[in-house]
């Protein structure tokens, strides 16, 4: 797969270019860092999603737990 986009970007002539992210009045072009930096940010909008959505599912459920007792 990775060769075939070689492919059609050399055919496009299109280049890899550089990527840059600014975050607070800073500019960064890590990768790395960019990658850590989306990751946070969908990870903390989607913790408080999933725990309303356990909450709420599982709120009147009964812990199976509770059988074994």
């Amino acid at each position: 797969m990775k060769t075939t986009w070689k492919m059609i970007n050399s055919e496009k002539g299109t280049t890899h270019r550089d990527m840059s992210v600014t975050l607070d009045d800073k500019i960064i072009t890590n990768r790395q860092k960019i990658a850590d930096l989306f990751n946070n940010y969908f990870l903390s909008i989607a913790d408080p999603i999933d725990g309303d959505k356990n909450k709420d599912e599982h709120s009147s459920m009964i812990n199976p737990i509770n059988y074994l007792f």
